[in-house]
């Protein structure tokens, strides 16, 4: 007798039938954000006050407490952190001074600001998606800091 033939009960990850998949119809902005966050990090343009734009990664930490940046352009790179608590809010296109004197209208539906009290965090994203997807989970981080 041929053997049975198995049934699959999930669909593979990263298909639209999976439901834990930021690929399937209906899922938040937030969750494919927050994989592009985890581990190694999204690699962004980071936009600066006095220097020119560059390569950085940006990755949150594993509490979901702080987003971290960094650049492996150096060797000794530093690592800098914008704790999630002390952000006011986030910006979209061409909203700071730093990306209205560094940033290009044909490239406003990528960009995206972190701001925080004393800083601002200014980042560009491939796309626009990508960018929304950005920030719906920086907000979800925001509303959700004190889990």
């Amino acid at each position: 007798p041929a053997a049975p033939v198995r049934r699959q009960t999930t669909a593979p990850v990263g298909t639209s039938q999976n439901p834990f998949s930021p690929l399937r119809r209906g899922a938040g902005d937030e969750v494919a954000g927050l994989a592009a966050l985890s581990p190694p990090g999204a690699r962004l343009v980071k936009h600066c006050r006095h220097s020119r734009p560059h390569a950085c990664y940006v990755i949150v930490d594993e509490h979901g407490h702080a987003i971290r940046w960094t650049s492996r352009r150096k060797r000794n790179a530093t690592e800098c952190t914008v704790r999630v608590d002390n952000i006011t809010e986030v910006r979209v296109g061409l909203s700071t001074p730093v990306l209205l004197r560094h940033g290009t209208a044909d490239k406003a539906s990528r960009y995206f600001s972190i701001v925080t009290k004393h800083r601002t965090l200014d980042l560009e994203t491939p796309t626009e998606d990508a960018r929304n997807d950005l920030v719906a989970a920086v907000d979800f981080l925001r509303k959700h800091v004190e889990l």
